[in-house]
Parts: C-alpha cells; sequence; structure tokens
C-alpha cells in the first residue's frame, strides 16, 4: 500500500517546546553548543527563529552543517561484568541536530500509526508499548507451542560489529518509503556516514577518526539513483 506523503513540519514554538523538554545536564555537541546554550538562547524571540532557520534549513534543502559531522562516542556499561561485548557506545551529536531529528522522528511515529504502518510486532516507541509485553509475547508464544505440541522456530539476529553499516542504508529506502523528502533524507544519512568520530576514554579524547570522503552534496549523488542503487550507493558510503 502507498503511503500518504509525510510533511514534516517544524515550528519556532515546535523547536522552543523540544528544547526546553530535553533536560540541561543532557550530553551533546562535540562544538561546545550544549543543549544548556540551546536552553537560554531559545528564550529570545529574535535568537529562537535564527536557531530554527539554521536547523531546520538542512533537512529542507538536502546539506549538512560543518559541525553536525563531528561526534563524540562514549561507551557505557550495560551489567556489572567487564567483558567489552558488554558495552554499549553512544555517539553524542550536536545538540540542534538531535532536536530536529527527534522531532521529525515523532512525527514520522504518528504518521505511520495513522495510517496502521507500525508492525503489530513492535513494542517500542509506541504508545503503550513495553518490554513487559515484548517478554509476555514470547513467551506465551512458547508456552503454546508446548501446549499445542507445534513445531516453532526463532530467530534473533545480533547487528553487533555491523550496526553502523547497516543502519545508514536502510534507513536511506525506509525513509523515502514512508514519505520523508528526498532532502530530509540525504541529509539525516549523510550525517550517518560522513561523521567524524573522536572516543572519549577515563584519560582524554583520542584523535579524530576522519570517514571515507565523499560528496559535499549528497542530494546529487542520490537523487536519480534507484532504489537497489541507493541501497549499494549508501552502503559503500559508510565508514
Amino acid at each position: 500500500m502507498k503511503l500518504e506523503p509525510l510533511s514534516l513540519n517544524i515550528t519556532t514554538q515546535g523547536f522552543k517546546q523540544q528544547v526546553l523538554h530535553t533536560r540541561e545536564s543532557t550530553s551533546s555537541s562535540p562544538s561546545g553548543r550544549h543543549y544548556g546554550i540551546l536552553r537560554a538562547n531559545v528564550q529570545h524571540e529574535t535568537l529562537l527563529t535564527i536557531h530554527t532557520i539554521l536547523a531546520t534549513a538542512p533537512f529542507r534543502h538536502g546539506f549538512i552543517l560543518e559541525r553536525w559531522k563531528h561526534v563524540i562516542q562514549v561507551m557505557i556499561k550495560k551489567t556489572k561484568d567487564a567483558l567489552v561485548t558488554k558495552r554499549r557506545m553512544i555517539e553524542l551529536f550536536e545538540s540542534d541536530f538531535s532536536a530536529v531529528v527527534e522531532m521529525e522522528m515523532n512525527q514520522t511515529m504518528r504518521h505511520l500509526d495513522k495510517q496502521n504502518e507500525i508492525v503489530s510486532g513492535t513494542f517500542a516507541t509506541v504508545k503503550g508499548g513495553s518490554t513487559h509485553s515484548a517478554l509476555f509475547s514470547r513467551i506465551f508464544a512458547y508456552d503454546l507451542a508446548h501446549i499445542t505440541r507445534s513445531a516453532i522456530a526463532t530467530v534473533d539476529n545480533d547487528a553487533v560489529g555491523c550496526y553502523d553499516q547497516m543502519v545508514p542504508a536502510l534507513m536511506r529506502l525506509l525513509l523515502q518509503r514512508i514519505g520523508w523528502t528526498l532532502e530530509a533524507t540525504c541529509t539525516f544519512v549523510y550525517q550517518l556516514t560522513n561523521r567524524s568520530r573522536r572516543i572519549q576514554t577515563a584519560y582524554d579524547l583520542s584523535d579524530q577518526i576522519e570517514p571515507t570522503p565523499t560528496s559535499d552534496e549528497p542530494k546529487e549523488e542520490l537523487d536519480k539513483a534507484t532504489p537497489a542503487d541507493q541501497l549499494v550507493i549508501i552502503y559503500n558510503l559508510s565508514p
């Protein structure tokens, strides 16, 4: 079924509410423009307008701000174990980029929910979803198969080691399918595939890890490609 077009509309007041909704202590912004500064600036009407225009223009026209290309990676604990595989890597983006992406993703989820396009097996990021629901669904399926003596098989895919390679290519195709404009999709995916990373340790920041050089205008490279070609292009752009 073809989805209705999605209009990503971000207003100055919406941007202000999103920024003020985020805690000032939230880690972000390798450039130093963290949420504390952004929260203070959006209180002033003129500065709010300027911030909104600067943060949303790349998504409207298909380019990316230079400072959005830089992220900091931090490894945090998932469990008390000292194993590297039990750590989770997170990336700190610029505060205005994170705010706009969160707003657009929220609009996207509401858009999909209205058209009943959210998979029934999705328990995260949906209204009323919880880990308890996911656990109950899995246990209920196993118990039902045991009682009825039915054959059952489950497949768990772990993307450890290749997640950053998979996400840009899949997101590129998915976002356009659900109605994102080509310009907004290119900006979002280009940020994922062209970020320069530095790793935060207990001692200091690491040297900068540069991405594979690509075109500065992602839209020009992708707007004429077929979906299959887009998948190959984005995969090859991944660092």
